[in-house]
């Protein structure tokens, strides 16, 4: 969480060094505007385990909140119909 409101998925990966598979931006649910927040899928476990040892990650001088969600059994993510965008949306 925390990221600034003007990120791009190339960033996110840069940031992170590598091994992202997905970049999942979240949005409001009324205006479809973005808040901040994305999930994001990584290669592997090891990258996965890399990236949350990783300290003060920062984009435009904000430090990033990581947090590990592992999958639940039986979810499928990416959700179904997923298209990955570049940039997060604005909403209305």
């Amino acid at each position: 969480g925390k990221l600034p409101l003007r990120v791009s998925a190339t960033a996110i990966r840069d940031v992170l060094g590598g091994g992202v598979s997905v970049v999942h931006w979240l949005t409001d649910k009324k205006t479809g505007a973005f808040y901040g927040s994305v999930f994001v899928q990584m290669e592997s476990m090891e990258e996965a385990r890399r990236v949350m040892t990783m300290d003060n990650i920062k984009m435009e001088k904000k430090n990033l909140k990581l947090n590990f969600a592992p999958l639940k059994e039986g979810e499928d993510w990416p959700p179904e119909g997923f298209i990955e965008k570049e940039f997060p949306p604005i909403g209305l």
